[in-house]
């Protein structure tokens, strides 16, 4: 369990004992960001950045709370100053890129991507958004590859196994299909997407199963699911 006040009190005194330390608000920011505490991440970053203007990774942190307060078009010139403070910052570059995506320029973010996995090429999380963006792009291979290579480095990302199995879903191999969705349910037993997915693949099984047995079989599951997703959505929005 992580000891955000804790941490938070070391840092408080870190401050307390130097007040020009532009390194202990940049991580102290950081900190708080963590802690929702928008507000005073961003007091923080922008004191590290009067102390330390060539701080990359404070431009890059108070890039990620002006994207959190969807402050995107200037989230963006931060993460483009940290870039251009430390070309070889991996993580600037994927949230860079991760704005890109949202405004639907796949092409660009799959280019400041690039660059973030050739910098940091063991990081699940940039495979991950790189293989959904490859699945927006309709590029069916390269998203197996990427989702695949992410699952590699972490396979306890349930929103891995799904996607995937969305794009195996497009491919109709419904066999690895559902067992993405199986995973996913497995590591995330309330993952409402996957049990809608893996609904669909029983379906599918049972319209080209010929034995009866089975073919009920199939049914049942698909409606348990189907029951399961809906129970899921009910109480998502109570």
């Amino acid at each position: 369990i992580k000891d955000f006040n804790g941490a938070m009190g070391d840092y408080n005194k870190s401050i307390e004992l130097k007040n020009n330390y532009a390194e202990a608000y940049n991580n102290r920011g950081n900190l708080k960001r963590m802690m929702s505490d928008l507000n005073g991440a961003l007091d923080d970053f922008d004191k590290a950045i009067s102390l330390n203007p060539n701080c990359a990774e404070a431009y890059n942190g108070r890039g990620n709370v002006k994207a959190a307060n969807k402050d995107f078009e200037t989230a963006i010139v931060d993460y483009n100053l940290a870039i251009s403070l430390n070309p070889l910052y991996a993580k600037a570059y994927f949230n860079r890129g991760y704005l890109k995506n949202m405004w639907k320029k796949f092409d660009s973010a799959i280019d400041d991507y690039n660059i973030a996995i050739s910098l940091d090429p063991s990081n699940a999380a940039f495979y991950y958004i790189r293989g959904c963006v490859k699945n927006e792009k309709k590029d069916n291979n390269g998203a197996i590859d990427d989702l695949k290579k992410s699952i590699e480095l972490d396979s306890n990302n349930a929103k891995a196994y799904n996607v995937l199995g969305v794009v195996m879903g497009k491919i109709k191999n419904f066999v690895a299909t559902n067992d993405c969705f199986d995973k996913a349910i497995l590591l995330d037993p309330n993952y409402t997407d996957a049990y809608k997915g893996r609904a669909l693949c029983y379906r599918i099984f049972a319209e080209t199963e010929q034995d009866p047995t089975k073919q009920a079989d199939y049914i049942a599951k698909a409606e348990a699911d189907e029951k399961k997703a809906e129970e899921l959505s009910q109480k998502g929005k109570s």
